[in-house]
């Protein structure tokens, strides 16, 4: 299974790679850590535990249902009602899909991704990542149904 760990692994991996392309690499495995973490808390939250088969296709579902663009915009429209250390993932998500972004997409050469951001961007996103699984249970189930949910404006 792939975990935010993981992948965090892999980031720091490349870095130590230190080609341009690794780096590179690195800045979009450390995005898909924060995506995988948020994919993992929503379903935890929303499912919980894993225990017969229907458990698990469902804990599957709602792991799966996480979609890229849409998260960023629910999670952003209403950022402020949530603390600070969900502000600062949220933050930290919408930052580091840019950076992939860029990474993963502009062919320029000249956008070379240094051993020091791309370091920067794993510490972060590893900080951010904590800070947001010690938040309160039923703050994290908020973040899962406002990034899984389209709801309609008031």
């Amino acid at each position: 299974m792939i975990t935010w760990q993981g992948l965090l692994e892999d980031s720091r991996r490349a870095v130590i790679a230190g080609s341009v392309d690794s780096l590179r690499r690195s800045v979009s495995t450390t995005y898909y850590a924060v995506f995988h973490a948020l994919a993992a808390s929503n379903a935890d939250c929303l499912v919980g535990t894993r225990q017969t088969p229907l458990d698990e296709h469902a804990w599957l579902r709602a792991y799966r249902a996480l979609d890229h663009r849409d998260a960023r915009m629910f999670l952003k429209r209403d950022i402020q009602q949530f603390s600070p250390p969900v502000r600062r993932f949220i933050g930290i998500f919408e930052e580091l899909q840019d950076a992939r972004h860029m990474a993963d997409y502009n062919p320029d050469s000249s956008r070379i991704v240094a051993r020091s951001e791309a370091t920067r961007w794993i510490d972060r996103a590893e900080s951010a990542i904590n800070e947001f699984n010690q938040v309160d249970p039923s703050e994290r189930s908020a973040v899962a149904i406002q990034s899984l949910i389209r709801g309609r404006q008031a």
